[in-house]
């Protein structure tokens, strides 16, 4: 066996480098979906302060979807951020 053929990476293996750029944009994300959440727990507290039945149930269901979107999306960017730093791969390359 060759050592051109020792040194290619097997389809499956996918080294990610996550330099500064992929702190930034995942730290900044966090931060957007942290902001959206509390949106919508805003806009929630808002829509029981509605008179009219019909805005108080769209209120009530958007703001329950933006809180479960921003939600799912902050757990997510969450995931990605610990798995980064329990791999090792926290630091970025100088």
């Amino acid at each position: 066996m060759s050592s051109e053929n020792r040194n290619k990476a097997a389809p499956g293996d996918v080294k990610i480098i996550r330099g500064t750029r992929w702190w930034v944009l995942h730290v900044g994300l966090s931060i957007a979906a942290v902001f959206f959440m509390l949106f919508g727990i805003h806009l929630l507290v808002a829509a029981y302060n509605l008179e009219d039945p019909f805005h108080f149930i769209m209120t009530f269901f958007s703001s329950n979807l933006i809180i479960l979107i921003s939600g799912a999306l902050l757990f997510g960017f969450c995931c990605r951020i610990i798995e980064a730093l329990k791999s090792g791969d926290g630091r970025s390359d100088p």
